[in-house]
């Protein structure tokens, strides 16, 4: 009888253990741009470099501009703001329709803090300077209106 308890607390324990684990696993998958990148930064003391790259020969050549105006730079942020990501292992890069990249950089040494590549309204990947230089590929799980954002970085690229 004492074994068959005994028994019964180590199985409960570990049910509840792979629960919490499981609970753990799928909460990390998801986040928000702000977690991801946004919060960690002071956005007073940054400057923002916006690549557009074309993915194929007959779209729009690159361009590159550097943004150190403040309302710009908020502009940019309030519209990454709103996005919820969650975390992928790969993307199909069939699915990108274009890239523009938003490099952070510090503003006291220009040291790049992150990069935010938006390949399409339903993928994002982020590299983190700061976090071992990794490089995390994110699905945009939140409503994305990438027109007006792709519009918006166009302004800046062309008021330039």
């Amino acid at each position: 009888m004492k074994l068959l308890k005994k028994n019964a607390i180590i199985a409960i324990i570990v049910i509840v253990g792979i629960i919490v684990y499981g609970i753990y696993y799928f909460m990390s998958l998801t986040t928000t741009m702000d977690k991801a990148v946004l919060n960690k930064l002071n956005q007073t003391g940054v400057t923002l470099q916006i690549i557009r790259l074309p993915l194929t020969t007959d779209s729009v050549p690159s361009k590159e501009v550097n943004i150190t105006d403040q309302n710009q730079i908020s502009n940019v942020f309030k519209y990454m703001s709103s996005l919820k990501l969650k975390k992928i292992s790969n993307f199909k890069k069939l699915d990108a329709t274009s890239e523009y990249d938003v490099f952070i950089y510090s503003k006291d040494n220009q040291k790049i803090l992150f990069r935010v590549a938006f390949l399409s309204d339903k993928y994002v990947y982020v590299y983190d300077k700061n976090n071992k230089e990794t490089i995390q590929n994110y699905s945009i799980t939140s409503d994305f209106d990438f027109k007006s954002f792709s519009d918006m970085l166009e302004q800046s690229l062309n008021s330039q």
